[in-house]
């Protein structure tokens, strides 16, 4: 599978292990000890040069009000990405207007309440339904990453499977859970607890797995997958109408970097820009000509860019490597600078940068690259990495805001979570409490909605239920469109700050997407 993560640092992991080459997956199985060793390296200081955070000739000024409607670049822009595929009439029409965003936090469209459209007034007799789903195990790559323990992560699904049951379950059928272990570091436990899921007759399954092969185990015997990460188009398409992510298409984060930055003058030569440089992982050419052909849109294309190949390791890219490409764009005169395909790079990348004497001007398609750096395990030079500009779809950035408070959403999700003894949304290890409650709440919407309690009537289910309230750390979404089952339709800037070594928004409200 191609999908693509933009979440939370322990998810990032998980991106990086789905785009590898099974090559470098079969090389990670045994490398625990390697990537513990490098994240260690990252952790010390480079030497660091002058503390100008900004490439010669830019002066930092973003034109074009941050809160100004996306729809003025989007006659230019390419139609919606994600894949088409069969499906029944759709729900509402798509969100057109902003979502709640902001210092107040939320992202969400549409109120707060019982999310997913409880079932009411069931009779007869009781019905079960069995749901997977997948607790990730990475060994010591949890305490790491800063994940929950696997104990954890079932205490929380118990939570959610027992706040939808006493709501009248999904369709007035009472949701079993059947947990697996997925063994991230030994290849077949995917694939064991796959078989376990097709065997137990499982309706659907919550989270996915981390490797390319058991997902597709899942989707080719028709069971719908709710992944936590984001997907890509092709993938959607291909096994439509099975797959669903609540985060996201990255071909829409490109899309909307792309447009966005340039209407916020990322590219604009009066601003200084002259020439973009892209750092880049090759293990999934089509994601990078995918960067290269929404920027060729906007006027950024030939002499205007510069690429610099990271290849595709199995853990952290070399050092020498990283030097060579910042010593190539400082030496080419690169004014702006992005990353693609890269997100536990960064770190090294900036450090590298500020060694050198390169100052770029950084903006970033978030991938999950805006949580990734809220981690201060792999946070970026704090010096270099000053006023980077990040467009996201999740609601990271305001949670650092003075008089940030949690939405409705959140709300919910910590009342569901503390009830049980577990953390609620915002205040759980990587965020996890918010992903279990979107994606539970995602399910139950899809079943409510779909036109028979089928698995593959779910997709319409999703589409007629329109858009559904997210917890944090996901943002406002729209499912309403033909074949569309993955959230994440909209986008907002933020900025990384030296002064809290934090990202902050830019502007509360989402715009639509390009």
């Amino acid at each position: 599978m191609d999908g693509l993560t933009t979440t939370t640092p322990f998810l990032e992991f998980r991106l990086w292990w789905r785009r590898a080459s099974p090559g470098k997956q079969a090389a990670a199985v045994g490398a625990v000890a390697t990537v513990l060793a490098l994240v260690v390296w990252i952790a010390v200081p480079l030497a660091s040069g002058p503390s100008t955070t900004l490439g010669a000739g830019y002066n930092g000024a973003r034109g074009g009000a941050a809160g100004t409607t996306a729809g003025t670049a989007a006659a230019a822009g390419p139609g919606a990405a994600g894949a088409t595929g069969t499906a029944a009439a759709a729900g509402p029409s798509a969100v057109g207007t902003t979502g709640t965003g902001g210092a107040a936090g939320g992202g969400g469209v549409g109120a707060a309440g019982p999310v997913g459209g409880a079932a009411a007034a069931c009779s007869g007799s009781a019905k079960t339904m069995n749901v997977g789903v997948v607790l990730l195990d990475a060994a010591g790559l949890i305490t790491v990453f800063g994940a929950p323990s696997t104990t954890s992560q079932q205490a929380m699904w118990n939570a959610m499977f027992d706040s939808i049951n006493k709501s009248g379950g999904a369709a007035c059928q009472k949701l079993v859970p059947d947990f697996q272990t997925d063994d991230e570091f030994n290849p077949s436990s995917a694939q064991n607890a796959c078989l376990a899921f097709v065997q137990h007759r499982d309706f659907a399954v919550m989270g996915g797995f981390l490797p390319q092969s058991p997902d597709t185990c899942m989707l080719q015997n028709h069971i719908p997958v709710f992944e936590e990460i984001e997907l890509s188009s092709a993938d959607v398409q291909r096994y439509y109408p099975y797959y669903f992510s609540g985060d996201g298409s990255i071909q829409v984060v490109y899309r909307n970097w792309a447009y966005a930055a340039r209407q916020l003058n990322m590219f604009n030569p009066a601003q200084g820009f002259k020439k973009l440089g892209i750092f880049y992982r090759d293990c999934q050419p089509e994601v990078n000509a995918a960067m290269l052909a929404d920027l060729q849109a906007v006027g950024v294309s030939g002499g205007a860019v510069d690429r610099a190949d990271l290849g595709c390791p199995s853990a952290f890219a070399s050092p020498s490597v990283i030097e060579q490409a910042v010593v190539k764009f400082k030496s080419d005169g690169v004014t702006t600078a992005t990353i693609d395909n890269d997100l536990q790079d960064v770190q090294n990348i900036t450090k590298q940068s500020q060694s050198q004497g390169f100052r770029p001007q950084w903006t970033i398609p978030d991938q999950g690259t805006v949580a990734t750096t809220g981690n201060p395990s792999f946070s970026p030079d704090p010096n270099n990495f000053n006023n980077a500009l990040a467009i996201t779809p999740e609601q990271y950035g305001a949670n650092n805001m003075p008089g940030f408070k949690e939405s409705p959403t959140d709300v919910q999700c910590d009342q569901i979570m503390t009830s049980h003894g577990q953390p609620g949304a915002l205040a759980s290890p990587d965020q996890f409490a918010g992903a279990v409650c979107n994606l539970a709440w995602m399910f139950v919407a899809a079943v409510n909605h779909a036109p028979n309690v089928a698995q593959d009537q779910l997709a319409a289910g999703l589409q007629r239920a329109g858009s559904i309230p997210f917890a944090f750390p996901y943002g406002p979404n729209s499912f309403s469109a033909p074949g569309t089952t993955w959230g994440g339709q909209f986008w907002r800037p933020v900025t990384y700050h030296t002064s809290c070594h934090c990202w902050q928004t830019d502007n509360p409200n989402f715009q639509p997407s390009f």
